[in-house]
């Protein structure tokens, strides 16, 4: 998940390599509207945190995996 200010240091850092690949943030794939992203769209990656079956409990995993 990359947010914010690592956003925009990824896209800066992929831009010469990738110069065609658009990356867009998405705050909350389960709530968001993304029919705008989408249009044109020919694929996604999706890169999701791994979470393990041993920690903390669900709440605090999941915290995790939201605020990266």
């Amino acid at each position: 998940t990359i947010r914010g200010a690592k956003l925009d240091s990824f896209k800066t850092a992929i831009a010469g390599k990738y110069p065609t690949l658009e990356v867009v943030q998405v705050d909350d794939i389960a709530t968001a509207d993304l029919t705008d992203v989408l249009r044109g769209v020919d694929s996604i990656i999706h890169v999701a945190v791994p979470l393990p079956f041993t920690g903390p409990g669900p709440k605090e995993n999941l915290e995790i995996a939201i605020e990266g």
